[in-house]
Parts: structure tokens; C-alpha cells; sequence
């Protein structure tokens, strides 16, 4: 007997009807499956799998309510998974996924996954529906026509592990009571190159967590492109940028934020919390406050220091250490925030739309370099911020282009930075929406000055002409060591007449200061627009280089 009949003889033993004709897809029903949601069909779905991959057909369940309480693992190459209108997978695993699309030992490839429908039947915390990969990684998929039912139950959407080159489209997310994908490497591999497309979630205190600490050193996860991926809360919108006032050890479930920072957290907000030292981040739901003290949900993968951020809010998309190239293209965002960087470089945002309750277009915890945001539309809510970066110097060269105050006037800020080390751009660069120059005083700044001018983008102490018309928008200024004492003050200048942009550097802020414009500070071609400072007589340290950007929006 040959392979084949080999083959055809093990499956018709398991049920006759499996292989039909040639190429005939291979249904679960051969092997016992009932798909009245009541029966446990996990074995039988199993053992479908395993025959459709030996006989290399598609696996195709026909419509039914297929409850499943352990998880069905996939992983042959050249796999076509079919799920039509009217079949659905009821999740009822406690511990793990439903489904499983992975090579256990070795790297799996070419996956094809049409009309995956999923429904949650119980909580599990943080663990997901469905995953794709592991740490051998996954390539050459197309995953369509996703639909995920959450049901409020605890637990995430989709997790995927070291996979790469493939695409997911015309997903669904509904009522997850938990983050909507998960991406994670192992330290094997570089992974990317994969494209999310036509994503809709309407619960997920996250949609998309690309690089999540979960017990390994992360390698690069790069070349991402997120098309048309809408999040959208019914309720809420949320922002507070906390951190941790003690120590907390691997394994712990309660934290100690800031004196005074816990009225900002509440039971059931989710927060994430980043390691800064090594950029791991993670998120968790709270189980409950008491005066400064937070308990989660579940267990810190790794230790917190006194200092590491602990963030409260919904977000978008929140983009780990070690990622890199990340193009958003007409993002939407509704009672979510942004975008949240602790580490991402290369990210560019096209066209966002902020909708209703968006405190934070993009917050920049740390080490976040090389963002864009290009185009956004709507509107921000009072005290909104479209850029916002953390007092962190390895922020850099993050940059808005094509806004207009007009989007956001008087019920938010334009652009906000606070710290990190801002654009240095010289005047050639002018009409981008974003710094128009650095002024500059190398080596001594001295005491007792008085509007004294400084060397602008042009490296002479004098006017910069502006070529268009626009505003004022903020200004941030460093000095390259902390003051120990006195004060300095950095005034834009406008055809030689001080305006209400200034920034002070003093007791309260040693090193880093960022100000905002106020409204319809305007700007005509061809007006003059420089820096002066003045210090007064105990300004100190007298040797001390100063950086001020000027911020503007044409």
C-alpha cells in the first residue's frame, strides 16, 4: 500500500466522508464534531487538522457553534484554514488559545486563515483567542476576514510571536476585555514586514501592542505598515503619565506611584508600565487603589524602579523598545489616545483623525526618535496634546508637519515637548510645520544679560526672516548642565519687539523647560524673529551651553 492509500485508509477509519473527492476540503464533522456549542468538539477539530495536513487539503468548517476548551494547534506548511458565514469557534479555555498557528519545533510557513470567526466563553487574563507563530518564527501568511467577539470577558484578542512577511486584513474586534494584538520576538530573530490592514475594535484598552515583555530579551521588530485601523471607545478618554516611588520585584501585583499620583489611577483602568532602563514594557488592568498604591490584575514580568513611567490611559497603537520603520496611514482614533513610544524610531503617522476625547496624539516615554506625524485632523480636548515627549533627552527629532492651530485652537495645545533633545533644523528647512530653527550659545552663558541675542539657525546672532505667513507655536530650551543656581529666561523676539513666548529655566525646572504660545501669535512674510536671554546676577553654572528651538506652524 502506498502513501496515499495509506492515507485515505487512516482517514476513512476516522470517518469515511473526510477526504470526498480530490481536493475536497476535509470537514471536523468526519471526526465528531457536533457544532451545537454545547459538546466539546476540540479533539475532533484536532484530529481534522492533523488529516486535512497530512492530505494537504484545506480544513473547512461548515456552519455551527464549535465549543472549544483546550487548544487546536496548526502547524503544517501550506495549511488553508476555510471558516464560512455561520461558523463559529467558542472559545472555552480557561488557560490559552483556542487556536494555534505554529511549528512547534521548527519555523512554519505559507498559512492561509479565510473567515475566522471567534467567540469568548470564559475569562483568562492577558492570554488571547487565537495565536499565530512562535519562537521559531511564522512567514508567508494571509490572514482575512477575522471576526473576534470578546463577550466582556477577560482576555486578549490575537497574540503573534516572531512572525514575518505576511498580511491580516478586514478584522473585527468586538467587546474584548483585553488588548486587541499582541506582537512579541524572540531574541533568535529580526521579524517584520507585515501589513494590518482594515482594522475595527470597539472595547480594547489597546489595539495594537507591538513589542511586549514576556520573560525574554526582544530582538527587532521592524517594517510594519497599520492601514485604516480604527479604535474606538463608547466611553471615556483618559491620560496621566504617573511613575513608580519604590522598588517592586518580578512577580509582584502592587506598585508605589509618585506622592499624591494615585488620585490619578482608578480601579479597572489599564496601565502601562515601562522598565526604563532596558525599554520592556508591559500592561495590566488595575484591581484596586489605596492612596498611592496600585494592585494589578496580574504578576510584573519584570522588576520596577523608582522612577520607571506608569502610564494610565487607552491606546491606539503603544510600540516597545527594538522597533523600527512603522507606518500608520489614516489612523483613527476615538476616546483613545494615539500613539505611545517607548523606544520605536522611524514612525510615521499619516492623515490621524483625533475624535472625540484624544488627550495625547503621541505620548514619547522614552528613547523615541525620528516620529512624524503628517496631516492630523479633528480636534483636541482642553489640555490635549498632539506631540507630547517625556522630560527624556533620548527623545529626538520628532517633528509635526502640515497642522494648523485652526484644528485645535482654543480647546488644546498644537505641539508640546517637554524635554528630550528637539529638532536641530536650520532656516532651509522652513515651511515643514515644525522647528524652524535652533538658537544657540556655545560655551558661556554669562550672569546679569539682558536680552542679550544668541546665534540663531543661520550660526549669527540675527533675525531670521520668516518666508510665509503662520504661528508662533512653543518653544523648548536646554541648558547642557543643570542650574545650581539663579535664573535664565529665553524671550522670542518678533521685528525687534518681545512677544509672550518665553521660557524660564529655574529652581523648578534645572535644565529642561518647554512653553506653549499663546493664541494667534501670527507671523508675516518677511518678519524678523529671534531669541535673546536674559539671566539674572546669580545665574550659575556661568560656563554652561544653551539650546532654544522655536517652534511654528505655516
Amino acid at each position: 500500500m502506498n502513501r496515499r492509500d495509506t492515507i485515505k485508509a487512516g482517514l476513512a477509519a476516522l470517518g469515511g466522508r473526510a477526504l470526498g473527492g480530490v481536493g475536497a476540503p476535509v470537514s471536523p464533522h468526519a471526526f465528531g464534531a457536533v457544532g451545537d456549542g454545547v459538546a466539546d468538539d476540540t479533539a475532533a477539530i484536532q484530529a481534522a487538522v492533523d488529516a486535512a495536513a497530512a492530505a494537504r487539503r484545506p480544513l473547512e468548517l461548515p456552519p455551527g457553534e464549535y465549543k472549544v476548551t483546550g487548544t487546536v494547534a496548526v502547524s503544517s506548511d501550506h495549511f488553508h484554514w476555510v471558516q464560512p458565514h455561520g461558523a463559529e469557534i467558542h472559545c472555552s479555555n480557561p488557560s490559552g488559545p483556542a487556536l494555534r498557528f505554529a511549528g512547534k519545533t521548527r519555523a512554519m510557513a505559507f498559512l492561509v486563515v479565510e473567515g475566522l470567526h471567534v467567540v469568548r466563553e470564559v475569562s483568562a487574563h492577558r492570554q488571547p483567542m487565537i495565536e499565530f507563530g512562535d519562537s521559531n518564527g511564522l512567514s508567508y501568511f494571509a490572514i482575512r476576514n477575522l471576526f473576534l467577539d470578546g463577550q466582556s470577558y477577560l482576555g486578549d484578542g490575537i497574540h503573534l510571536v516572531s512572525i514575518y512577511d505576511g498580511s491580516f486584513s478586514s478584522v473585527m474586534q468586538n467587546n474584548l476585555g483585553g488588548i486587541g494584538a499582541v506582537f512579541r520576538n524572540d531574541p533568535s530573530l529580526n521579524v517584520g514586514n507585515i501589513i494590518f490592514s482594515d482594522w475595527a475594535n470597539n472595547a480594547s484598552p489597546i489595539l495594537f501592542f507591538i513589542q511586549e515583555y514576556y520573560g525574554k530579551a526582544h530582538n527587532l521588530i521592524n517594517s510594519l505598515h497599520l492601514d485604516n485601523c480604527k479604535h474606538a471607545l463608547a466611553s471615556g478618554g483618559k491620560f496621566f503619565p504617573g511613575s513608580a516611588a519604590a522598588s517592586s520585584e518580578t512577580g509582584a501585583q502592587v506598585v508605589r506611584v509618585a506622592s499624591g499620583q494615585g488620585g490619578n489611577f482608578a480601579r479597572l483602568d489599564w496601565v502601562v508600565l515601562i522598565q526604563a532602563s532596558t525599554g520592556y514594557v508591559w500592561a495590566d488592568r488595575v484591581a484596586s487603589v489605596s492612596g498611592d498604591q496600585i494592585s494589578l490584575t496580574a504578576k510584573l514580568p519584570f522588576a520596577i524602579a523608582p522612577g520607571d513611567p506608569i502610564i494610565v490611559g487607552c491606546w491606539h497603537t503603544v510600540l516597545g523598545g527594538s522597533v523600527s520603520s512603522v507606518e500608520l496611514s489614516v489612523p483613527h482614533f476615538e476616546r483613545v489616545n494615539g500613539i505611545l513610544g517607548a523606544g520605536g524610531r522611524g514612525v510615521l503617522v499619516l492623515s490621524p483623525y483625533l475624535g472625540t476625547n484624544v488627550y495625547r496624539g503621541a505620548y514619547l516615554a522614552r528613547s523615541s526618535q525620528q516620529w512624524e506625524i503628517v496631516g492630523p485632523r479633528g480636534t483636541l480636548p482642553a489640555g490635549g496634546v498632539l506631540l507630547h515627549q517625556a522630560d527624556e533627552p533620548n527623545n529626538s527629532r520628532n517633528v509635526v508637519r502640515g497642522a494648523s492651530l485652526a484644528d485645535v485652537e482654543s480647546q488644546g495645545n498644537m505641539v508640546r515637548v517637554d524635554g528630550g533633545t528637539c529638532c536641530y533644523w536650520s532656516d532651509r528647512f522652513q515651511g515643514t510645520d515644525v522647528p524652524t530653527g535652533v538658537w544657540h550659545q556655545d560655551g558661556t552663558v554669562p550672569a546679569s544679560q539682558s536680552n542679550a541675542a544668541i546665534a540663531g539657525p543661520s550660526g549669527a546672532a540675527r533675525p531670521l526672516r520668516m518666508r510665509s505667513r503662520g504661528s508662533l507655536v512653543a518653544l523648548v530650551a536646554q541648558v547642557s548642565a543643570p542650574r545650581t543656581a539663579g535664573t535664565l529666561v529665553a524671550t522670542v523676539f518678533r521685528n525687534g519687539t518681545a512677544t509672550r513666548l518665553s521660557a524660564l529655566i529655574d529652581a523648578h525646572k534645572s535644565q529642561w523647560v518647554t512653553t506653549e504660545a499663546p493664541l494667534a501669535m501670527e507671523f508675516s512674510p518677511g518678519d524678523a524673529i529671534d531669541v535673546r536671554v536674559t539671566t539674572d546676577a546669580a545665574w550659575a553654572p556661568a560656563k554652561n551651553d544653551l539650546d532654544v528651538t522655536v517652534y511654528v506652524s505655516q
